[in-house]
């Protein structure tokens, strides 16, 4: 446990190979190489995720993902202050 005592919780965006190459493609008015990136990335294995951490898809609305986040969250953290 963390020093705080506040526990780890990760969350993995997952999406479609076409839709990441998209998005890095669209990309303007940088030097970025974030296609080349994104290509490279898809040939790794990442292997398993620590339990702490849930898999979103990404392919979905921003406001899919922040309510699932949300309630994926919610559910994983002790409020600091008890009410009473």
């Amino acid at each position: 446990m963390p020093v705080l005592g506040l526990p780890f919780r990760g969350l993995w965006l997952q999406a479609e190979p076409c839709h990441l190459i998209e998005g890095a493609t669209a990309r303007c008015d940088d030097a970025s190489d974030a296609t080349n990136v994104v290509r490279e990335q898809l040939r790794g294995d990442i292997g398993a995720l620590s339990p702490a951490g849930s898999v979103l898809d990404a392919n979905r609305s921003a406001a899919t993902l922040l309510e699932r986040a949300v309630i994926i969250l919610a559910g994983s953290v002790k409020p600091l202050v008890q009410v009473l």
